[in-house]
């Protein structure tokens, strides 16, 4: 399955939308922003972490519109980063993304999504899933969109899709290659009547995900509910079962005559297994608190493969000042697969991530933004222990223009 790449091309489709579609809020908006980082284990590495300084340019432009029916908006980013001692890895990550929102109607109401990423960073999925990967690149092509239709008052339904790609460039295969898509089918009912602000919320859907060497089919169906317990207080909980089909290759060695030949057999397992979600917010005038936790399965490209995915989470925003922001998050993961659940290897990593920040706004347009984060990876079954600390400061600027002017 093959995934286009759709941010240049929805781009092209918006700019040759007809004269009668377009808005007055065209807007085109330039940034940029430079952040040095000294980390004490550049490749969260066991043994001999080698030390490092960082410095990361950030051009990005965004263009977008809007009016009562359609907005859009299309941004780029290039962020070329340079290293003090290990200069032979200096390299530039890419970020392209297109978005589109029309309302067909007054009951119906359409997304469209497109995402092209390239990375090179051995961090670039320690905040989402708490995996580390080597400094291989990795192009991602992400391509979504739903479907949002009001049944009645109290009732509405949501369709959506999505599928990804993943390649990576590296020349002895270490990572695989991946693939996937999703269909999702969401259904609420709002139950105010009942109980003071609350909706009920179903979901079931089917997934799909490939691997050089290993296949996933998997479905699930949940049931939850949302609900504003004050002005400032909310909570959403859902709780629901997921059934998996796994098919992945095992490699067997046998001593022959001739010597050692390597025979590749397909294993398939089945398997069940809860799902669920927590979350907790407090949004008031000067702080904002999110606490999260979640069970369900995590697929992941390169060679890290399939595993259950526990996480709890923490996010603290505070304004101190009125440019003056303080903030905190914290997270733990914990990655975990048998011998044989998904793959012929076991899973078991533990990470813990804490990242407290201060952010100063100046000059309309200006931040200053300093950082520190601890992470810390265990893996059960290689038996180590990883660690690494990091410190940076990120000097950013943008720059909205109003094109209508």
């Amino acid at each position: 399955m093959k995934v286009p790449r759709v941010a240049p091309v929805l781009l092209v489709v918006m700019l040759m939308l007809p004269a009668s579609t377009r808005g007055d809020a065209l807007t085109l908006t330039p940034s940029a922003a430079l952040q040095v980082a000294h980390t004490d284990n550049l490749f969260f590495s066991q043994e001999d972490p080698v030390e490092d300084t960082v410095t990361t340019l950030t051009a990005g432009l965004d263009v977008s519109d809007r009016n009562e029916i359609l907005a859009w908006h299309v941004s780029g980013q290039v962020k070329p980063y340079f290293y003090a001692e290990n200069d032979d890895l200096d390299a530039m990550d890419e970020f392209y993304q297109a978005r589109a929102t029309y309302q067909a109607s007054p009951r119906l109401h359409l997304n469209l999504d497109g995402a092209f990423t390239l990375t090179n960073r051995a961090d670039r999925d320690l905040e989402d899933t708490g995996l580390v990967y080597d400094t291989d690149r990795r192009d991602t092509t992400q391509f979504s969109g739903n479907g949002h239709y009001v049944l009645s008052e109290t009732a509405d339904l949501t369709a959506a899709f999505s599928c990804e790609q993943n390649d990576w460039h590296t020349e002895d295969d270490e990572e695989l290659d991946s693939q996937s898509g999703s269909l999702i089918l969401n259904t609420s009912k709002n139950i105010s009547r009942h109980i003071r602000q609350t909706s009920l919320i179903f979901q079931g859907g089917y997934s799909q995900f490939d691997y050089d060497s290993a296949a996933i089919q998997s479905g699930f169906a949940s049931l939850g509910l949302q609900s504003r317990l004050s002005e400032t207080l909310s909570v959403q909980a859902d709780a629901g079962l997921r059934y998996t089909e796994t098919e992945y290759e095992v490699s067997t060695s046998t001593l022959t005559a001739s010597g050692i030949e390597t025979t590749k057999e397909t294993e398939k397992t089945v398997g069940r297994s809860g799902l669920g979600n927590l979350s907790l917010s407090y949004q008031g005038a000067a702080t904002r608190v999110t606490v999260s936790a979640s069970h369900d399965i995590r697929t992941a490209s390169g060679s890290q493969g399939t595993a259950n995915l526990s996480r709890a989470s923490l996010q603290i925003w505070q304004r101190l000042l009125d440019h003056l922001t303080l903030g905190f998050s914290g997270s733990y993961y914990l990655n975990k697969a048998d011998a044989g659940e998904y793959a012929e290897n076991m899973v078991d990593q533990e990470t813990i991530r804490i990242r407290p920040w201060l952010r100063y706004g100046f000059l309309d347009h200006w931040s200053l933004e300093g950082f520190y984060v601890y992470t810390r990876l265990q893996d059960h079954e290689a038996d180590t222990t990883t660690e690494r600390h990091r410190v940076a400061l990120t000097l950013s600027v943008d720059w909205p223009i109003d094109l209508n002017d």
